[in-house]
């Protein structure tokens, strides 16, 4: 599925698809995917308010299997409820906003979540959907007043979980604004897992050591290829890490999370801590 920088108008494609009918009440997605799920399908979205504390209440896609003479290998379906699961953008309100994830050995992890294809914009329209840029490669799908069913193709999942990912173990070495504070502490904040705490401000375990240069390290052991992940200052997400203030402007915008490559010594440099070295724009 594509997405591009601006509010994606999903074209029609001319393929073949599983014609259903409409379900009364609910919005019904039909969708392909390209790289084959492993697990469990799952849509997650403001019919449940974004809740993932319990994957086995997420309502779940199911194949297509046959329609009239034809098997549709590879199809899934799934009719969200759309009661109460009203969903506003810019200002536009929407039935329905949600998408896609995949459950590996029954957990919820929103890195495998449907991802987008970069080189294509191989999304399927029937019925009305947007389709929005989200954070950090992501594309949010908001589902319109049409009762017609929704078919989409996706290209690929975010992160793959039936793909065995890499672990590696990471140096990071971090070079920071000249006004950090003396006695400031810089940590790591990501997707990281267990023994190290997800998307963590505080967590004293990915506090980073000043060095005498004036540099900040550590060490991560066995972390995957792939996590996303930046820095926070003085353990609050008040003073998260901001890119570069732009010529003529008075803030600075926040970062696209950092990704790890293959390369383990990883050597960053933070522009801006916010409210310490710059605002963060609106």
């Amino acid at each position: 599925m594509g997405c591009k920088k601006e509010t994606v108008t999903p074209p029609v494609i001319e393929t073949d698809y599983p014609e259903l009918a409409a379900v009364s009440g609910k919005v019904l997605i039909v969708a392909y995917f390209e790289e084959a799920p492993c697990g469990d399908v799952v849509f997650i979205g403001s019919n449940n308010g974004w809740d993932t504390s319990d994957p086995s209440k997420l309502v779940k896609f199911t194949p297509v299997g046959k329609v009239g003479e034809k098997v549709w290998d590879g199809w899934y379906k799934v009719a969200i409820d759309t009661v109460g699961a009203a969903a506003d953008k810019d200002g536009v309100m929407y039935k329905l906003a949600g998408k896609p994830v995949q459950l590996k050995d029954g957990a919820f992890d929103w890195g495998h979540q449907v991802g987008y294809d970069a080189e294509s914009d191989v999304v399927k329209k029937n019925g009305e959907v947007d389709i929005f840029p989200g954070y950090s490669g992501e594309c949010d799908i908001f589902y319109g007043s049409t009762e017609e069913p929704v078919v989409l193709v996706f290209k690929k999942w975010k992160k793959n979980p039936c793909v065995a990912t890499p672990k590696r173990n990471y140096t990071f070495t971090v070079t920071v604004p000249s006004a950090t504070p003396n006695d400031a502490m810089v940590r790591i904040v990501g997707d990281f897992k267990d023994p190290y705490p997800s998307w963590s401000a505080d967590a004293e375990n990915m506090k980073l050591t000043k060095q005498a240069n004036g540099t900040y390290t550590i060490t991560l052991n066995n972390v995957e290829e792939g996590t996303a992940y930046k820095y926070v200052l003085n353990g609050t997400w008040d003073n998260e890490e901001l890119a570069v203030v732009e010529d003529g402007a008075e803030c600075a915008n926040a970062i696209e999370n950092r990704k790890l490559g293959s390369d383990t010594n990883v050597k960053d440099k933070v522009e801006n801590w916010k409210d310490i070295t710059s605002p963060r724009c609106p």
